[in-house]
């Protein structure tokens, strides 16, 4: 798999073991040769791509089993940036963010994957959409690109309309009083909503020092995190720090003190 893919993968199959699904691999990368062997025995181009032609020889593509998981699947693959490619084939789902299979773009974030991020790079899992204002967020509020990436991810999946039961509001889920706080006057402006990001997380690590109670402030409130100078024990907010840290690790992000600390 190519790297963005991998990690996507991984949440994907982590939020499947959360419902209760255990996701397999069937099949992944594919040679042209293995391509022209598996086309040899079915030469239907219904059912086996001709070869040169297949998704699979470009690292994005994934078979998926068991036939139980096909259900969640359909529903839930979209949100972790993997669409069921073709409808007759439930098992068949293609990886949709960042650069497109076997392009260029996709041959760069091979050798990111193999070389190590390129500084100040974002991963590219990032919506298209998006690249551009969380480069230029976080290069006026001095935070690191890939770590608001991670935490938009956690947040809201990259959706602009989310809102949660709690309240919070847009892709970066602000609540309205810290909205208002830091001037966000429309949290579902993208653009708006991510600039206030960085721009609450400048402050936040600035205010703490470290990355991981940072994080936690975000989620669960400066005054709390303040308060025992640690992540607090809400279950919510451990697992947010831990899941943003694990995608910041697997965008080849090096975030400082990174460790979480969890009072009994």
């Amino acid at each position: 798999m190519r790297p963005d893919v991998a990690a996507a993968f991984d949440r994907l199959a982590a939020g499947a073991s959360r419902a209760g699904v255990a996701l397999v691999i069937t099949s992944a990368y594919r040679s042209d040769a293995e391509q022209a062997r598996l086309f040899a025995q079915n030469p239907d181009p219904r059912w086996v791509a001709p070869p040169g032609t297949s998704l699979h020889r470009c690292g994005t593509e994934l078979d998926l089993g068991p036939p139980a998981a096909y259900g969640w699947l359909a529903a839930h693959a979209p949100r972790y940036g993997f669409t069921k490619r073709y409808e007759w084939e439930a098992w068949h789902f293609g990886f949709t963010r960042g650069p497109a299979p076997c392009s260029t773009a996709a041959a760069g974030a091979l050798r990111r994957g193999q070389d190590g991020a390129e500084p100040n790079a974002l991963p590219a899992w990032v919506p298209a959409r998006h690249r551009s204002t969380l480069l230029q967020a976080a290069a006026h509020w001095g935070v690191s690109g890939a770590l608001l990436a991670a935490q938009l991810e956690a947040e809201s999946g990259f959706d602009p309309s989310a809102v949660s039961p709690a309240g919070a509001q847009g892709i970066a889920q602000f609540m309205p009083a810290t909205a208002a706080a830091y001037g966000l006057r429309d949290p579902f402006d993208p653009r708006e909503a991510i600039d206030a990001q960085a721009h609450l997380m400048s402050d936040l690590l600035r205010q703490f020092s470290d990355t991981s109670l940072a994080l936690a402030a975000y989620n669960a409130g400066p005054g709390v995190v303040a308060g025992c100078t640690c992540v607090p024990p809400y279950p919510e907010t451990q697992a947010y720090v831990a899941r943003i840290l694990a995608l910041a690790g697997a965008a080849g992000e090096i975030v400082p003190e990174l460790e979480v600390r969890l009072v009994a």
